[in-house]
């Protein structure tokens, strides 16, 4: 009746310990898969959230300023002149979140001794990549808006 083949070098007392420490082993596996695809639910949800709210900042900054664009454009800017501007506001934003998430990181782990907050420099490193490939996704709706803005608006009324 035990989940596992007994072992027949074993005495009947050595095999129970071993099947018990097995069945803990899966226990603990199973939860510990749990919490890691709960925190990879939260973790995938919040980057998502984090993604929309750059794009809406950079398409609200966009929209007020809409008609320094199209100066821009009317004097002669180039394409690549505009997505490099708007690249660099979504490139300050990952720069000045990244660091905030950083220190704050930081200054907890420093203050909850007790809680087990480990983060290699790979894992972190990591963690600013995708948050600046986010950033650098998120400005796309804001380029488009740039791009299609006609020279003209400076002139009207």
């Amino acid at each position: 009746t035990w989940p596992f083949p007994a072992d027949p070098n074993l005495s009947e007392e050595e095999n129970y310990v071993v099947t018990g420490l097995r069945l803990a082993n899966r226990r603990i596996f199973d939860r510990s898969l749990r919490t890691m695809a709960d925190f990879g639910m939260g973790t995938t949800i919040a980057a998502l959230i984090g993604v929309a709210i750059v794009a809406i900042t950079l398409y609200s900054s966009v929209v007020d300023q809409i008609r320094d664009y199209g100066t821009l454009k009317a004097i002669g800017a180039s394409r690549q002149d505009l997505l490099r501007l708007i690249l660099a506001q979504a490139w300050l934003f990952f720069c000045a979140g990244s660091t905030a998430g950083l220190l704050a990181f930081g200054a907890i782990k420093h203050l909850a001794t007790q809680a087990p907050m480990e983060a290699p420099a790979h894992m972190l490193l990591g963690v600013c990549v995708v948050a600046l490939i986010s950033c650098s996704l998120a400005s796309l709706v804001a380029v488009r808006r740039v791009l299609s803005i006609d020279p003209a608006i400076v002139f009207r009324g």
